[in-house]
């Protein structure tokens, strides 16, 4: 018999409040990459402009991948400040937000992992194709006030890399569209700026969405599934996301700097990690332990009110 998640209980919650801010900034990125796909139909782009647009994907989604979830929120592993300064600026210029923020956000995630009304982006907060757009793009869409031990973090408040990066956080999205302005004129602009800053936000969106509701569980060393959320992996995904996709994986054990687990797993952003340890410029980093076996609490469905 297949195990199934009971529905967890719902928590109250209150009115929801549009974010005008968050429809403005996101409504102008995507009208500029729907500007930008009509161009690359209509005029197509040189190959400096496909090989900008392609630098430009991976090194702010790898500071991403890499630097905000697996180094800062994580703490998988350590590095030399000079390439964490790295990250957090590239992360930046994926124009997803403050390494701060970002980092409250995917905790309380962790914490509530698919609790509706806790969990800042469950597809579980509504049924259907409608929970399932709240957690791609629309939790972002509204204001929502985090739990208050995830409001602010004193680590990071005293952290001068992360009060440095808040301060000049502006600058590095206004960078990330002017290298490739500068670089390669509006064609550089509209198809390796815009295009490739909302091809990366979704491709993010789609861990806190597809990864919750389509893939295959995460299984220990004794072939027992993953249950304590609806978390999966999810190969598609992971080949875009740059390794992400293991999500049922990360969710299982979340202090793992490699979310692909086996030797030849597509984690691209694990071999970022391997490089950087092999230069010695990472270190303490986490590795799966091969002998997993998973609590009791993880592999039993999860039952209301618990």
């Amino acid at each position: 018999m297949t195990a199934t998640l009971a529905p967890p209980v719902r928590a109250e919650i209150p009115p929801r409040r549009v974010n005008l801010q968050s429809v403005l900034v996101l409504g102008t990125l995507h009208l500029g990459a729907a500007i930008g796909l009509v161009h690359v139909f209509l005029s197509p782009p040189s190959a400096k402009v496909w090989a900008l647009f392609v630098v430009m994907w991976l090194v702010p989604q790898l500071g991403i991948t890499v630097g905000y979830h697996r180094m800062e929120t994580h703490r998988g592993f350590k590095c030399h400040p000079w390439v964490r300064a790295a990250l957090l600026v590239s992360g930046a210029m994926a124009v997803q937000g403050e390494v701060s923020g970002w980092v409250l956000n995917h905790r309380a995630h962790h914490h509530f992992q698919d609790q509706p009304g806790l969990d800042p982006h469950s597809p579980l907060e509504y049924p259907g194709t409608r929970g399932l757009l709240w957690a791609h793009i629309g939790w972002l869409l509204f204001r929502f006030e985090l739990p208050v031990q995830f409001r602010t973090s004193a680590r990071m408040e005293a952290d001068p890399l992360v009060r440095w990066q808040r301060r000049w956080y502006l600058a590095l999205v206004v960078a990330s569209f002017a290298i490739p302005f500068a670089l390669a004129g509006w064609s550089g602009l509209l198809v390796a700026g815009f295009l490739r800053v909302v091809l990366v936000l979704h491709i993010t969106w789609s861990v806190n969405s597809v990864c919750h509701m389509w893939g295959s569980r995460a299984r220990d060393s004794a072939g027992n599934p993953y249950l304590a959320d609806d978390s999966r992996n999810n190969i598609v995904v992971g080949i875009l996301a740059l390794g992400e996709g293991y999500h049922a994986n990360h969710h299982a054990q979340p202090s793992w700097a490699f979310h692909g687990w086996r030797r030849f797993s597509f984690d691209p952003s694990k071999w970022v990690i391997q490089l950087l340890e092999k230069l010695r410029l990472a270190s303490a980093v986490r590795r799966p332990d091969p002998a997993l076996l998973f609590k009791s609490h993880q592999i039993r469905s999860r039952t209301p009110g618990t």
